[in-house]
This record gives C-alpha cells, structure tokens and sequence, in this order.
C-alpha cells in the first residue's frame, strides 16, 4: 500500500474536528504563497475565494437543503445534514482566510478597511 493511499485513508478514519483543523492548518499554511502572486494573481484569489463562497452558500441554501428537506425523512436529512454541515463550515473557513489574506495583502496602505481587518 502507498503512502498516499495510507494517508487517505488515516484521513477518513478521522473526526470532524481533525477535518476542521486540517482545513484550518492548509489553510493558514497557504497563504504565504499569496505574497509571491502580482496584484491580478491576488484579486483572481480573491474573487476565486469570495465566489468559491458565495456560490456554497447559495446551493446549500437554496437547492441542496430545501430539496433534501423535501424529499428525505426527518432521520435521515438530519444525518446527511449532521455530515455535511461541518464539511460546509470547512469550506467558509478555508475561504474567508483566503479572501481576508489576499484582500489585506493587495490592500497595505493603513485605511479604514484594513485597519478593521
């Protein structure tokens, strides 16, 4: 057996909260990359992120969960949701350290926005 396939499978046999740190960890471990890009490579990270974002939200809230709703049992969409929900909040973390990295690098001179950030 590989090493890769050794790993994939460690990373399955993990909890949701290992997923999240993980996530967490890429993430953050990423984004010194975003220093290295020229101002369009960080505003196509940006948007790639914001959009990457923008777009889960909306099929979880407007396509995948009203028709999971509809279509299952109580039981069994609050498993799927119970599975998915945290997969999903990876996601909008992941994104939103992204996006907020990219804008604070592309954005240095000291104005109202990024001293909020």
């Amino acid at each position: 057996m590989s090493v890769l396939s050794c790993l994939r499978s460690w990373i399955f046999k993990q909890s949701d909260v290992t997923h999240s740190g993980l996530a967490m960890a890429g993430s953050l471990a990423a984004v010194p990359l975003l220093t290295k890009l020229g101002g369009s490579g960080l505003a196509a990270a940006n948007l790639l992120s914001i959009s990457t974002q923008l777009g889960s939200q909306v099929y979880v809230a407007f396509v995948g969960g009203p028709t999971m709703f509809v279509n299952m049992d109580k039981t069994a969409f609050g498993n799927i949701q119970a599975r998915l929900f945290p997969k999903f909040g990876m996601v909008g973390l992941s994104t939103g350290i992204w996006t907020l990295a990219s804008y604070h690098i592309a954005h240095s001179q000291q104005d109202a926005c990024t001293w909020a950030l």
